[in-house]
């Protein structure tokens, strides 16, 4: 699906914190230039906030290589591809994603 240039520009301020130290900010030149799709970029960051909910639980930073590998294997990546909407947030879309790998009667439901 196709995002507009505006669309997109929302997007990226909706991912990326405005409160970055740098006055340069790679990431958000990145994506402005490369523009991988809503979804992918929805998933990074929900993977993102899963990562950093893992850290603090386990008193230490997790690594990205763990939380991808436990959101796939907990559920959370199938939870992400039935949950997911363009409409939706990325905050709502990562709590739907919480409440369905908590009851996994959910994405038998759906």
């Amino acid at each position: 699906m196709s995002i507009n240039s505006s669309d997109y520009s929302s997007l990226i301020n909706e991912l990326v914190p405005d409160d970055c130290p740098c006055s340069y900010c790679f990431l958000k030149f990145y994506l402005s230039h490369c523009q991988p799709d809503r979804r992918m970029l929805v998933q990074l960051k929900c993977i993102e906030k899963f990562k950093w909910d893992r850290s603090e639980q386990n008193g230490h930073n997790c690594g990205w290589e763990s939380a991808v590998s436990s959101w796939v294997e907990q559920g959370y990546a199938e939870a992400f591809a039935r949950c997911y909407s363009s409409l939706l947030h990325v905050d709502d879309i990562y709590a739907h994603c919480k409440e369905m790998v908590k009851d996994p009667g959910i994405l038998k439901r759906i």
